[in-house]
């Protein structure tokens, strides 16, 4: 039993490092007005297969040992309650939903993403390991994201699942100052969700290392933080700037009254902090004024691209509203909010119609109030069991807000943590590892 064990911490480690290669296989391809209807088709990710292999490892162990870890009671009523309604609702939208198969395949996701939050919950592994494996993660990710930016090209990969991407080429996710440069993509199908990955793995490599002892970290934590903060830059991400900037105000606050509180001095208490924040601090103000004309024009959105952007955002968020008026109560069924878009004006097409980049109100679109107030109340049930019960035994563990807040301000700008086989992960799995019980050794 022990190996059993050992063998499922492993492939959850492996999991989560392999999660953001898009490897997969198309098996239904769906059309629309003769293009490919993106969130109708059906895809099997190579890492679904690994994930399917890591449940059935856990059910064994559970069988065998009669794990008890996440009982159901007191403060994790709620969350259990949550989790079931979310998954039993958005199966139900099914019966309702226009297509089905495109709904199915958006719920399959969803229960999945919801297997791993629970196995993550009941399994033995140690948190430090799920930090490691979003560190390596991130890393590759963010050498990937330095590499594209600076030779501004993309290869296709199919097994690697990566798409080709030039920057003279229609279509690309480019910034248009004094010529046209393409945004790093890493191994995913946009740059904002590679900002966002980077996010969440920045964010699990600089709170570990906080804990430890200024004088026991060692080198690779701040060339990893530097190198990841690096990728989040390239990625060119808003929503991913802000979600880091959010995340670092929680987590420099949260340091600042714990080091205020220590008896150490003065000298051994600030270490880490001068080392995590004031490093990259001094790397944003190099990238910024290396990529100066760039900075501005993501910031400003007088530029035609930028300009371009805010207007199509703004009319999804129109379209959004004229949905959820026809259909707030119970939503026109899960993974069907394109299909409502193109039965509302059949004739544009494929690629124009997208989700409204807000999680809220797609869920709220799509689910109806009742869909989005199960949601609202899952999300909500976590955060408060993590403040009244894992933060009330250490509140060291504060810190870990940052994942939550990231989240949130990602989930209003952008639809991939609700439309996407790896955004519904990423949710879950940050849900999971802020409730995953705290850190024992602080010699990691």
């Amino acid at each position: 039993m022990p190996l059993l064990k050992r063998l499922n911490q492993t492939l959850i480690g492996l999991f989560i490092f392999l999660l953001p290669w898009q490897t997969a296989y198309i098996f239904n391809s769906q059309n629309i007005n003769g293009a490919k209807w993106q969130y109708g088709s059906g895809l099997i990710f190579v890492t679904e297969i690994l994930l399917w292999l890591i449940a059935i490892l856990q059910l064994a162990c559970l069988i065998r040992t009669k794990n008890q870890e996440f009982k159901v009671k007191n403060s994790r009523f709620a969350i259990t309650v949550a989790w079931w309604l979310l998954l039993a609702w958005s199966g139900l939208s099914l019966i309702w939903a226009p297509i089905k198969t495109a709904g199915f395949y958006n719920w399959f996701h969803l229960l999945e993403a919801a297997g791993l939050f629970f196995i993550i919950l009941v399994s033995t592994i140690d948190k430090k390991k799920i930090y490691l494996a979003l560190t390596l993660a991130g890393v590759l990710q963010a050498l990937l994201a330095i590499w594209q930016f600076l030779s501004q090209g993309i290869s296709a990969n199919k097994w690697l699942g990566i798409t080709g991407h030039l920057p003279w080429q229609a279509g690309e996710i480019v910034i248009e100052s004094s010529g046209r440069w393409l945004r790093a993509y890493g191994s995913f199908p946009h740059p904002n969700i590679l900002g966002g990955f980077l996010v969440i793995c920045f964010f699990a490599t600089i709170i570990p290392a906080l804990r430890v002892s200024g004088g026991r970290n060692t080198p690779w934590r701040i060339i990893a933080t530097l190198l990841i903060l690096t990728g989040i830059f390239f990625s060119f991400s808003r929503s991913a700037w802000l979600a880091l900037a959010v995340g670092l105000l929680i987590i420099f606050i949260q340091e600042i009254l714990r080091s205020q509180k220590s008896v150490e001095p003065a000298k051994i208490k600030y270490r880490n902090l001068a080392k995590y924040f004031f490093a990259p601090f001094i790397l944003s103000i190099i990238l910024f004024f290396i990529y100066q004309p760039l900075i501005l024009t993501r910031a400003f959105t007088t530029d035609r691209l930028e300009a371009k952007s805010v207007s199509e955002r703004l009319s999804y968020l129109s379209q959004a509203k004229d949905i959820i008026k026809n259909h707030w109560l119970i939503g026109v069924g899960e993974g069907n909010y394109t299909y409502a878009l193109y039965q509302k004006n059949p004739l544009l097409p494929a690629w124009s119609y997208q989700p409204v980049h807000n999680i809220f109100i797609l869920i709220f679109a799509e689910l109806g109030i009742v869909g989005l107030a199960i949601f609202i109340l899952f999300f909500a049930s976590c955060l408060l069991y993590f403040v009244l019960d894992i933060c009330k035994k250490n509140r060291a563990e504060l810190n870990l807000l940052a994942f939550p807040a990231a989240i949130i301000v990602i989930g209003c700008f952008d639809h991939y943590l609700w439309t996407s086989y790896f955004g519904i992960i990423l949710l879950f799995l940050t849900l999971a590892l802020i409730l995953k019980k705290p850190l024992l050794d602080q010699d990691n």
